[in-house]
């Protein structure tokens, strides 16, 4: 056998995005667009130069006027640039580049979310909550000093619409979070999850809970005065560890 599929196998493989593919409509690709970027990225994983993907543009069975025609097409939508690369020996020489695109998709999933939390807004039947599902975002933002990247605009999603945590208690766990200068949204998870298992679901109740756990503290270490050794304490983990 001349190629077996461990011959096929050692020659690589081109990953495809999931999120391109399920958004390059919403980028306005078409579908040459979006093949030449595909194999455009099998080119840049490979190091290939940019005269290199012209010169192999008969892969595609192309006419040259329409792969140029696609070529400036994802120069003009701001998809494609090219850069200089240093070769082995210190030469400059063109490389495609794909950074604006991806740049493009990240910003385009972020809005997405974030127009996807912000829309619940809407959907709060509690009138008089002190803090909108739509204010979390900027609170969260605030608190963090930077923007939410697009995984955690997901999780403050999920934690609205899936796990049903009222944004109130969230902005309580967030402060929670920060008094002990804690700034991410895995901590503040925690602290969701431990409040659900003690079936606190208000603000009134989680601060009570954490008024009651703060005496607890003191009461634990007035005890032991001359206690020297390291006591390794729960954070807001009332009851059972997971």
């Amino acid at each position: 056998m001349a190629n077996s599929v461990y011959d096929w196998m050692k020659s690589g493989y081109t990953m495809v995005p999931n999120l391109l593919i399920d958004h390059f409509g919403q980028l306005g690709l078409n579908s040459n667009e979006f093949l030449f970027i595909t194999y455009l990225l099998k080119q840049i994983n490979q190091s290939q130069s940019a005269d290199t993907i012209i010169n192999l543009s008969n892969q595609f069975a192309w006419e040259s006027d329409l792969l140029y025609e696609t070529l400036n097409s994802l120069l003009d939508k701001n998809y494609l640039n090219i850069e200089l690369v240093p070769d082995g020996e210190g030469k400059q020489t063109d490389h495609y580049t794909l950074r604006p695109l991806f740049d493009k998709l990240d910003q385009l999933v972020t809005d997405q979310n974030t127009n996807e939390v912000e829309s619940l807004t809407n959907n709060q039947s509690q009138p008089d909550q002190k803090v909108k599902a739509g204010q979390l975002i900027q609170v969260f933002e605030e608190e963090f000093g930077r923007s939410l990247s697009s995984v955690e605009l997901e999780t403050l999603y999920q934690w609205i619409q899936k796990d049903g945590y009222q944004p109130d208690l969230v902005y309580q766990a967030l402060k929670e979070a920060t008094v002990r200068q804690v700034f991410n949204l895995k901590y503040i998870d925690r602290i969701l999850l431990n409040w659900q298992e003690q079936n606190i679901h208000t603000v009134d109740e989680a601060m009570e809970a954490s008024k009651q756990y703060s005496q607890q503290n003191q009461t634990m270490h007035s005890e032991k005065p001359s206690q020297t050794s390291k006591v390794k304490i729960p954070i807001l983990k009332w009851h059972n560890n997971k």
